[in-house]
């Protein structure tokens, strides 16, 4: 059986993972699988920072630039939740 996903739980995790303060940061869902975080210091996101996120089982989906020219990513949690059994993996054939 799945356990019911804890969106607050989660990015409280995702908050201590990345050691983020709510003044260099923000989090927010977009979409069933992912959230977008905002970086309010571009000097916190480095390109081996997103090999580490990767390892522990985060995918950046996709960066950006929003209206007030901060640096967002979009990460994908699914194989995070996958490996913490929050959620069971499921091979579909077509």
């Amino acid at each position: 059986m799945e356990k019911q996903i804890d969106r607050i739980a989660e990015m409280k995790d995702m908050r201590t993972f990345f050691g983020m303060s709510n003044d260099r940061c923000s989090f927010t869902v977009d979409g069933e699988n992912c959230y977008e975080v905002t970086f309010l210091n571009e000097s916190d996101i480095t390109y081996s920072n997103m090999s580490f996120w990767n390892i522990n089982g985060f995918t950046l989906v996709g960066f950006g630039i929003n209206t007030d020219k901060q640096l967002t990513v979009k990460i994908n949690v699914c194989d995070r939740r996958i490996a913490n059994g929050t959620v069971k993996q499921e091979l579909v054939i077509q």
